[in-house]
């Protein structure tokens, strides 16, 4: 099985994860945010243990459906989710030839429409 094919398997099982294909390794795991120039994610692979790696699973289940899906996982479960700091990772874009799965873009929240107003002083 290539790694397309295993992705494939992957994003259909557990939707809420998400694959950087960074030069020729795949990382797998949660995006915390996307940003012009930065790729942060948890990584699967760096949690230790099978009960904290289950534990990961039902947290991104959670939140990928409970969420609207604005919000990184972090600040959605607050200090509930501190034990997976560790297996937090950034990347260049620049190393990044895809992403597949779910991205938090925090730029495309913070865009609010200015409105001008305008007011006319008058004088009697």
């Amino acid at each position: 099985m290539n790694v397309l094919e295993t992705a494939d398997r992957l994003i259909s099982e557990y939707p809420w994860l998400s694959i950087i294909h960074r030069n020729t390794e795949p990382v797998v795991g949660i995006i915390q945010k996307v940003t012009a120039t930065h790729v942060w994610i948890y990584r699967y692979d760096k949690i230790s243990g099978n009960e904290w790696r289950a534990h990961f699973i039902d947290l991104g289940r959670r939140w990928f459906y409970e969420s609207d899906m604005e919000k990184p996982i972090d600040l959605f479960f607050g200090m509930g989710f501190r034990p997976f700091q560790e297996c937090l990772v950034g990347y260049s874009n620049k190393e990044i030839a895809d992403i597949i799965g779910p991205q938090i873009n925090l730029n495309d929240q913070f865009k609010r429409r200015i409105k001008r107003k305008n007011f006319t002083v008058i004088e009697e």
